[in-house]
């Protein structure tokens, strides 16, 4: 898996169905159920896609990691303006949701790790380890 493509939509795709099928055992098994767990994947689904494009047009540059920077912040606020705007809808599922919300955080932030260490091994210039 050497594209670039296949690496983004890999970054995506597998953590779209890793967390529909956490949320339908965790539904399922009456763990955690949420009956708005399909919210929480349609914003990291999108959030994941939005930002992976930014990381992918923006590699190749010297700001790449300021760009980086502010995404992960962009992330982290769009984030926690969505839990809290869910616990003033929903306040009896909320914590069941919120649970929910951050398995897909961490599920989705695990897989775009992996792209961004992708991307930075294949646009880093060659640099020889220092020999001691």
């Amino acid at each position: 898996m050497n594209s670039p493509i296949l690496k983004f939509a890999a970054s995506l795709v597998i953590p779209l169905l890793l967390s529909v099928v956490l949320s339908f055992s965790l539904n399922y098994y009456q763990i955690l159920p949420s009956i708005h767990w399909h919210y929480g994947v349609w914003f990291f689904g999108s959030m994941t896609f939005l930002f992976n494009l930014i990381y992918w047009r923006r590699a190749k540059f010297a700001e790449f990691t300021q760009v980086l920077l502010v995404c992960i912040v962009i992330k982290l606020l769009l984030a926690l303006i969505a839990i809290l705007s869910y616990s003033f809808i929903d306040k009896a599922g909320f914590f069941n949701f919120a649970i929910h919300f951050i398995l897909y955080y961490v599920l989705f932030s695990i897989f775009e790790i992996r792209y961004l260490l992708a991307l930075i091994k294949a646009y880093s210039p060659n640099i020889k380890p220092n020999e001691n």
